[in-house]
């Protein structure tokens, strides 16, 4: 009577074949549902319907909500590519670590706000942190620095990565463009003098231009 039980509890619903159940198909299908509707969304009882089996079902592989959302920030940390961060210059290797960093976070724009603000390291975290300690290692700085710099840098990425998903940077619409124009030149003379560029505001060419100036504060830091 206990294995029916169990057994039922764990079916998946009738139809066609499906993927078997494991940890790896429910976090797959808990980013997809975050991708789709936000973190808000998730919930183990919608996963498990979604999946087509019993909410105690998920709770051998990931017994708590939290658990499934730490399973699924590590599984995009994963997504990092960390090919480019091997190879190069000190430059090259800590600049492919941003762009990864921005790659992600547009891949899954919904998921990047809870992840940017998660409280917890997971493996994969230490990895990136480690790769960016070598390459500072090979920059030449102190002990103390390469700590410093690596929070720097990586405070830099994730904030301005954060305000782009959140759309609180980026090239005015046409109507904060027209306000911007009707603001008084006396006043604002700057402003009217920088308003092409700032109507014509190139994202990514901004993100990158923050990281050479870091990489250039930085190689005058070693070489000093």
């Amino acid at each position: 009577m206990v294995k029916e039980i169990a057994g039922d509890r764990t079916r998946r619903a009738a139809g066609p074949e499906r993927e078997p159940l494991s940890r790896e198909l429910i976090l797959r299908r808990a980013l997809e549902m975050i991708d789709e509707a936000g973190v808000e969304a998730l919930s183990i009882r919608r996963l498990a319907a979604d999946l087509g089996v019993f909410p105690t079902a998920l709770y051998y592989y990931l017994p708590t909500r939290s658990a499934v959302l730490h399973g699924v920030v590590e599984t995009v940390l994963e997504e990092m590519d960390l090919t480019r961060a091997r190879t190069g210059t000190w430059r090259d290797r800590i600049r492919a670590l941003c762009l990864a960093l921005r790659q992600v976070a547009h891949a899954h724009p919904r998921l990047f706000p809870y992840l940017a603000s998660y409280p917890e390291s997971t493996v994969q975290e230490y990895r990136i942190y480690e790769e960016l300690y070598r390459a500072l290692e090979e920059a030449g700085l102190a002990p103390v620095r390469i700590v410093q710099a690596s929070t720097l840098i990586f405070s830099y990425a994730t904030g301005f990565t954060l305000a782009e998903v959140n759309a609180t940077i980026g090239r005015p619409d046409e109507g904060e463009f027209d306000q911007l124009s009707a603001l008084p030149a006396t006043e604002f003379p700057a402003t009217h003098r920088l308003a092409g560029q700032i109507r014509d505001l190139d994202l990514e060419a901004s993100f990158e231009a923050g990281i050479e100036a870091i990489l250039d504060g930085l190689s005058a830091r070693a070489a000093g």
